[in-house]
């Protein structure tokens, strides 16, 4: 079992919305109520 935090699903979208739809890091961040730096961490993997 893995012990990622984040479910997949919100890694595939916050990927989706960074290089499908052209948002920046910062703004899906900030859409998803998290700093970008958090972001990243929880996206990875």
């Amino acid at each position: 079992m893995s012990n990622d935090k984040c479910p997949q699903e919100f890694k595939d979208e916050v990927v989706r919305q960074v290089v499908i739809n052209g948002y920046s890091v910062t703004d899906v961040a900030r859409y998803a109520g998290m700093s970008d730096q958090s972001l990243l961490f929880a996206s990875q993997g």
